[in-house]
């Protein structure tokens, strides 16, 4: 950076076209992008456009959002957080509940948040819903697929939406 290459120096152009080059879970643009959807089932992923709106545009939800994260934050480190949910999916315990009982304490700020900004969009939470009230993530859905399957073109074709 301070000293070029080959006499060219970075700009500001050249840092904004190298963020976006990495995919962390969040973004930081002119906005802030959440990742966390990106390629799963179209219900599935205006469920969580519907629970950030839900949880981020009301004053009140987001307060409640941001208390619930400090609690989550306290309880263990995001990073040992984020490797045990992509061990374990919902049934992974932080603090004193599973990821499914932290996800239910969101939806739950997120419907009340949505009930006031755009209570319209209340139906789209239905899948996050049923996945945090049978406890399944789309990962469990995998790996029992890939567990139970004897080839890759039958777990294939058990996973097809």
């Amino acid at each position: 950076m301070d000293s070029g290459h080959d006499g060219v120096f970075p700009d500001w152009s050249d840092w904004e076209l190298h963020q976006t080059s990495v995919f962390p879970e969040v973004r930081v643009k002119h906005f802030i992008e959440l990742r966390g959807a990106d390629a799963c089932p179209i219900p599935l992923a205006m469920a969580g456009i519907a629970m950030w709106t839900g949880a981020l545009y009301n004053e009140s939800a987001l307060t409640q959002a941001h208390e619930l994260a400090q609690e989550f934050a306290d309880a263990q480190p995001a990073a040992t957080a984020f490797d045990g949910a992509t061990r374990t999916g919902l049934e992974y315990t932080v603090g004193e509940g599973s990821l499914a009982k932290w996800g239910e304490r969101l939806l739950d700020i997120a419907k009340s948040g949505l009930t006031v900004w755009q209570p319209e969009a209340l139906p789209l939470l239905a899948p996050l819903d049923e996945m945090i009230q049978n406890g399944r993530s789309p990962a469990s859905r995998h790996r029992a697929a890939f567990e139970s399957r004897a080839t890759v073109a039958d777990y294939l074709d058990a996973l097809r939406y």
